[in-house]
């Protein structure tokens, strides 16, 4: 009887343990959501692909892709850089400067933007330019997000373009 009493305390305790306290979760997890999805004081890099579509029949439509880089001081107001290429007549490298108001959209990790500035294009046509436009981007955690958004470039030498971009946003 001395051995059951023995085994069965042995057997209580050990599982009493195995469930006592709370569970541990990650202090650093690699993804997280927070109420404040936009905050200033942000760096972001972006992985872009895009679709260039010509007003007029000067330059051949194309697809193309680039990198681009920003800052945002606060919340609302940052600046951006993207340097890009795309396959049109022949291949047209592009940088451009762009100045950028976004709008987060309060208790989600949605923002519109609006966005404009100057570009340079080099290679098979060697220009400046001016463009607008506009998007929307979704964070998935703090530091990764998505984004769409439209452009319409105004050109010195050549027609002017629509532009449809997508992306992955990192931020840091």
């Amino acid at each position: 009887m001395k051995t059951i009493t023995a085994i069965t305390a042995t057997f209580v305790l050990a599982t009493g343990a195995a469930f006592a306290g709370t569970p541990v979760i990650s202090k650093n997890p690699v993804c997280v959501v927070d109420d404040d999805c936009f905050k200033g004081g942000e760096f972001n890099f972006d992985i872009i692909g895009m679709y260039i579509d010509p007003v007029g029949d000067g330059l051949d439509a194309g697809a193309g892709g680039g990198i681009g880089l920003g800052y945002f001081f606060c919340e609302n107001f940052g600046i951006q850089t993207k340097a890009y290429w795309w396959d049109g007549n022949d291949a047209i490298h592009s940088i451009q400067a762009s100045a950028v108001f976004r709008a987060p959209i309060e208790g989600t990790c949605l923002a519109p933007y609006l966005y404009g500035g100057i570009g340079g294009h080099f290679d098979s046509v060697n220009q400046i330019s001016g463009h607008l436009g506009g998007g929307l981007e979704y964070r998935l955690c703090d530091s990764v997000g998505v984004f769409a958004d439209y452009s319409y470039t105004w050109a010195d030498e050549t027609d002017d373009w629509n532009g449809y971009s997508v992306g992955v946003r990192f931020v840091f």
